[in-house]
């Protein structure tokens, strides 16, 4: 495993493969184990073309809060369910924030990671009508925003992922791009 002094970037893996030990690391180590740092695996997705040559494939994650069971069963989930051309953000959240942090300090955190994707928010609560957190990180990133709109939870293998309460995914499109 190597890291780049400039970027932060820890790697790992060969022919840029995402393996599990492949990752971007955001701020203090120390910090990421105790509370809000970030650990964010980002890499490409090898794709065949026509051609027969690999393609990249952005994709890639961050978590933000503790790593507890339903964070790490929502870790699981999409690292086998990646969305093509999304980036997941992971926590536990609410109408107006992930772990504590509102869209503008999350947007700030996973910018330099996201390379323009979207973003899928594996996040209770993000997209419901009562709070604004989704739809004030598409504007704050300007790009869709994927966010629930109810409690979400994923199965501790990672295979499959429900949405309780009648809840559905909500689509955020920027408004007033930066």
């Amino acid at each position: 495993m190597q890291v780049s002094a400039a970027t932060g970037m820890v790697s790992a893996g060969t022919a840029g493969v995402l393996d599990t030990q492949a990752c971007v690391v955001k701020g203090n180590c120390s910090a990421l184990a105790a509370d809000i740092a970030v650990g964010a695996v980002a890499s490409r997705f090898p794709a065949l073309g026509s051609t027969g040559r690999r393609l990249p494939t952005m994709s890639g994650r961050a978590m933000f809060g503790g790593r507890d069971t339903a964070v790490k069963n929502m870790l699981r989930y999409s690292e086998r369910n990646p969305m093509e051309g999304f980036y997941d953000v992971i926590g536990h959240g609410g109408p107006n924030d992930i772990a504590g942090q509102s869209a503008s300090e999350i947007a700030r955190k996973i910018a330099p990671s996201i390379g323009g994707q979207n973003v899928r928010l594996l996040s209770c609560w993000t997209g419901c009508s009562n709070g604004s957190f989704a739809q004030d990180l598409a504007n704050e990133l300007g790009v869709t925003v994927l966010a629930p709109t109810t409690e979400i939870g994923a199965s501790g293998s990672g295979k499959t992922l429900e949405i309780y309460d009648g809840g559905v995914w909500r689509w955020f499109e920027p408004v007033g791009r930066r």
